[in-house]
């Protein structure tokens, strides 16, 4: 049972007590010769935490389940031939036997393993309450009536029941002429068997919270004061940033991520720890295991924004995120942090000065200080420092203290690049000086001493976070690709370009939208499907959320490549488009794919300013600097807000339930850390589960040709008797593959090699592919994806995820070129 428990392999004994076991592999520290006691301990210790899963395991079987009682129902059903003694078949046992096998067996003693032990009369049922009203609360969002509510009423259950259980205790001891009263320790055991000293302390929120800063370490915001004055009604909800991070660290995962450098090397740039800016940071440098900080803040509105709370309840939030974790930890949700809640209007009317001068203050703690924390009886001393701070342009600039207006005199925050120039035709950012720390800070001054000059330099007043030792904000302010490119450039191009097919007859919107429906999208596109387009005073209209624009991108340049001649400059205009979205997002560059960008995002302006002549928008200036970007943060796609952003749709949601208007910042904080609080209770806080698949059928070999058996049967290392799970579908730490997907397999001359799905196999809980191996004919420009076929003879390999040269599944789709598979990002491998 992968997820949940395992048995050791056949023949493989525990020789400290000569006997085959039964192992947690969701704590590592109990095994047990009963499969009884193994539910017993998953039900007790594990069945409460966020993600719990449990695989079955026995005779192959890769089913998974998120409950104990199903898992059990599963165990009655499909293996009532199993005896669960020994997991061997020589035993037909009927349901009823393998109920009571499981649910009552009680003989022996678990195994114990380095001193580790589990003792079912010792488990802290408090504690496991308390999970359970977490979850009840938080996770699925029960009202506070409604939840103490159904407290009194359990508890009351129970206590009738314990009461009826004690009397027939007494009368059976009785029955064998055994007096209670004679026996003091026994008449005190039974005046002691009590449920209420379990549900007592738990019984009002106030106790409820109590337990949870007691036993669960909860983070609590706290309310401050804007203004500087006691009486001001102006405040807003700051949790603690160093009992954040400290609460962080004491989960074992998030331990060993921090204590392990991710940085590549060799000149490769896959994080922030290969840029220039971590390399050149003197704490950074110093100590690789040194707190990356990074901070994302933005505005967002919680009530209907045409409703009558329009604007008065609009949010600002900064978020915060371990830098130290591998980027795939760090897209779910719960794996982001809140810093603070204020309301917007408070952030325009103190500024960010007065907003973050606590989180500064705590920065600063932790960079001159450091914090400790204890591990295995050992202290460990950390610091560290913000490594940058994502948000959009607007907020960017608000926070790095830049003109709020993008058509203002200076409208960069990177370099000293003005509005007029954008109409030029020169758009080397070569022309433009570079914002220094030196330069920003000499112009601060002059600022100060004269206000007139901020439309000159561009400038309003200094960041309050360079009061920080090791952080700059000419050097800690990221572009972001989502705003700028999915929500910025792609749609006013894609619209303009679309609209000039309109006016020459290469296309109608009606028909356009209607094949936009029909098209067949496949694998995660089908949760993003692009929305119809608009048709208003002679213009494209589209609004697409930024996942929709890049599934929308890739099925209109199949749909529309068929109707489009080669040459049309206006397509030239969305293929470089299209490039520049697939490097900015890539998750890993090098110099050549650096240089590469640097020349696309000239081509693609020029060619912009020779069409439209109208010159360009700020947001296209800013991909001038993108390069540069990624050499000094890495991989841009490590900055972007998409994940950031998912955060805000927990509060919108949690606002609108609760209904509760009158301080929705403490609301909104006051849940939102009772809810981190119920994920903190995992044994697993950063994956909760690797691998999870729906039904499945046991694998049957002989509708394959002799030939596809030996590569099944080889790839999967099948003994025989062995049964292995074929499964449709398969969901791989967030990533769902389904057949017929195709897979990335490998590069020949810089040219990408695909393979087909053509079945997936669950085996120890690991998932195998079988890909039927694709020739690659060419790159097509015309369609930006590659031209493939099926191999004149079919070629079957079995590979699992760390064999593919990229983790994420693609589609293809028929053109007139033939089959086309468009990669969402560029590859290393494209350039080398």
């Amino acid at each position: 049972m992968a997820s949940g428990g395992e048995r050791k392999h056949e023949g493989t004994y525990d020789h400290s007590s000569d006997v085959e076991v039964f192992i947690c592999h969701r704590c590592d520290s109990y095994q047990a010769t009963k499969f009884g006691y193994l539910i017993k301990h998953l039900q007790d210790v594990h069945s409460s935490e966020p993600g719990f899963t449990v695989r079955c395991g026995i005779a192959s079987c890769e089913r998974t389940y998120t409950k104990i009682n199903s898992f059990l129902c599963h165990i009655r059903r499909l293996h009532r031939n199993i005896d669960l003694e020994t997991l061997e078949r020589p035993t037909v046992r009927n349901e009823d036997d393998i109920g009571d096998n499981i649910e009552d067996d009680n003989e022996g003693q678990p195994v114990h393993n380095n001193e580790a032990t589990y003792d079912t009369s010792d488990v802290n049922l408090q504690r496991r309450l308390g999970t359970v009203i977490l979850k009840w609360r938080e996770q699925h969002q029960l009202p506070k009536t409604c939840l103490n509510s159904l407290l009194e009423d359990v508890a009351d259950i129970f206590s009738s029941q314990e009461k009826e259980q004690l009397k027939k205790v007494e009368q059976c001891l009785q029955a064998s002429n055994i007096n209670v009263d004679e026996i003091p320790a026994l008449r005190e055991l039974l005046n002691e068997f009590s449920c209420k000293s379990v549900f007592e302390p738990l019984k009002t929120e106030a106790r409820q919270l109590s337990f949870f800063r007691k036993e669960l370490n909860l983070v609590e915001p706290v309310e401050l004061i804007l203004g500087g004055r006691e009486q001001s009604q102006d405040t807003f909800q700051y949790i603690p940033i160093l009992d954040t991070i400290k609460s962080l660290l004491q989960h074992d995962d998030i331990f060993a991520q921090v204590m392990n450098t991710h940085n590549c090397g060799h000149g490769i740039l896959s994080n922030f720890c290969d840029g220039e800016n971590y390399k050149t940071n003197g704490l950074f440098s110093s100590d690789l295991r040194t707190l990356q900080i990074c901070l994302y803040n933005d505005d967002f509105e919680v009530c209907n924004p045409i409703g009558a709370f329009t604007k008065k309840q609009k949010l600002n939030g900064m978020y915060l995120v371990l830098g130290n974790i591998e980027p795939r930890y760090r897209s779910k949700l719960h794996v982001i942090q809140l810093v603070w809640l204020c309301k917007t209007v408070y952030v325009k009317k103190y500024g960010f000065a007065d907003v973050g001068e606590q989180l500064i203050r705590d920065l600063c703690v932790l960079e001159e200080e450091g914090i400790s924390i204890w591990k295995n009886k050992c202290q460990y001393h950390f610091k560290g420092t913000v490594s940058m701070i994502v948000a959009d342009n607007l907020g960017s600039h608000s926070i790095g203290g830049f003109p709020e207006c993008f058509t203002a005199n200076r409208i960069c925050r990177f370099c000293m690049c003005t509005y007029v120039s954008l109409k030029e035709s020169s758009l080397s950012r070569t022309v433009f000086s570079q914002r220094s720390e030196e330069l920003y800070n000499s112009h601060v001054v002059l600022i100060k001493n004269d206000p007139s000059l901020s439309s000159v330099y561009g400038m309003k007043h200094n960041c309050p976070f360079n009061k920080l030792h090791f952080f700059h904000v000419t050097s800690g302010l990221p572009s972001d690709p989502m705003h700028d490119l999915l929500e910025g450039i792609c749609p006013i191009v894609w619209s303009k370009v679309l609209s000039h097919f309109v006016h020459t007859n290469r296309m109608n919107v009606q028909s356009f939208n209607q094949r936009l429906l029909s098209f067949e999208y496949k694998g995660n596109d089908k949760n993003k499907k692009p929305s119809p387009l608009s048709w208003s005073s002679g213009s494209v209209t589209i609004r697409q959320t930024a996942s929709q624009m890049t599934c929308f991108m890739r099925a209109a340049l199949y749909m529309l490549g068929d109707i489009i001649p080669e040459g049309c400059m206006y397509w030239q205009l969305l293929l470089y488009l299209a490039g520049l979205c697939a490097l900015a997002f890539a998750p890993v560059h090098n110099v050549q794919s650096l240089s590469y960008l640097h020349g696309l995002v000239k081509d693609f302006l020029e060619l912009y300013l020779e069409i439209f002549k109208a010159g360009i928008v700020p947001k296209m200036h800013y991909l001038t600097h993108y390069a540069e970007q990624i050499a000094h943060f890495g991989p841009l796609s490590g900055c972007s807000c998409m994940r950031f952003e998912a955060k805000h749709s927990y509060f919108k949601k949690l606002a609108k339930k609760t209904m509760n208007m009158k301080n929705l910042a403490l609301t909104l904080a006051k849940r939102h850390q009772l809810l981190q609080c119920s994920y903190s209770t995992s044994s697993f806080f950063l994956e909760e589960s690797n691998i999870t698949s729906r039904g499945g059928t046991v694998l049957d070999t002989s509708s394959y040709q002799e030939e596809d058996k030996n590569v099944i049967k080889s790839g999967l290392n099948l003994r025989p008797q062995q049964e292995v799970f074929k499964v449709s579908s398969v969901t791989i730490n967030g990533v769902t593959y389904q057949e017929r997907a195709v897979l990335i397999t490998g590069c020949v001359d810089t040219f990408l090699q695909f393979g087909l799905v053509c079945g997936i196999f669950l085996k120890l809980g690991n998932a195998h592919f079988l890909v039927s191996q694709l020739e690659t004919l060419y790159f097509s420009a015309h369609y930006h994806a590659y031209v493939v076929q099926a191999k004149s003879t079919t070629s079957y390999v079995m590979l699992q995820i760390h064999d593919l040269l990229d983790p994420l599944p693609l589609q293809y789709s028929h053109c007139k070129g033939g089959m086309c598979v468009a990669r969402k990002h560029w590859l290393l491998s494209e350039f080398t």
